[in-house]
């Protein structure tokens, strides 16, 4: 869907808003790390 998109968009817009979604992404996966790991120390 978003390959639709993208070519209507400015290119530096999608620059900005791909950036901010890794970022998101990658805070996203490290936070439920850290949840899973102190899930597991709990079960232990």
């Amino acid at each position: 869907m978003s390959i639709k998109i993208l070519p209507f968009l400015n290119f530096s817009a999608v620059k900005k808003v791909h950036k901010n979604f890794i970022r998101s992404l990658k805070f996203y996966d490290f936070s439920r790390l850290n949840w899973k790991v102190k899930f597991d120390k709990w079960i232990q």
